[in-house]
Order: structure tokens, then sequence, then C-alpha cells
């Protein structure tokens, strides 16, 4: 995610709190089952340029990552214990 502010970098100057950790609520993900949402945060500054008719503006923002896996547990079981299970039944009825 990229915040940019409107005021030009010259007026506005964002500074990271070294008092709060840079952190996520992992138990609020909609897709907790499937994904493990790692805790940490990478933070990095980043100027952004406007190029307009008559000059280039500069913006302050920031950006912020947070890392993402898949559980390989979502994988086995709604895959490959769902087709295997479906795969018998077949079987069965015939």
């Amino acid at each position: 995610m990229t915040l940019v502010s409107e005021h030009e970098a010259a007026k506005v100057d964002l500074i990271e709190s070294a008092a709060m950790m840079r952190t996520i609520c992992t138990k609020t993900t909609s897709c907790e089952q499937e994904w493990r949402l790692h805790k940490f945060v990478n933070v990095w500054n980043k100027i952004v340029s406007k190029i307009s008719s008559a000059e280039t503006l500069q913006y302050p923002g920031f950006c912020c990552a947070a890392k993402v896996s898949r559980r390989p547990q979502f994988f086995v079981w709604n895959i490959i214990v769902l087709m295997v299970w479906r795969y018998f039944s077949i079987i069965n009825t015939r």
C-alpha cells in the first residue's frame, strides 16, 4: 500500500513512529484458513514526482507491505481429500 500526501515535500515530512512496533492484526482476515498473514510489516519512505506543464512537484509518501504465505493444510484438506472422496463416491455409485 502506498500513502502519498497532498502537500509538497518541502511542507510535509512523514516520519515513522519509533515508539510503535510495525504489526498487523492477523486474526481479522477473511481468508485465515487458506493464508498465513505474518505479523511483521515492511515500511519505507518514497517521494512521488508529479510533472505538470510548468514544473515538477514532489510529494512525500510511504509504502507498507505485509508478507503472506499459503497454508499447505488448506490445499491438502480442500483439494486432495475432497477429490479422493469424490472419486470413491463416484465409483461406489456404479
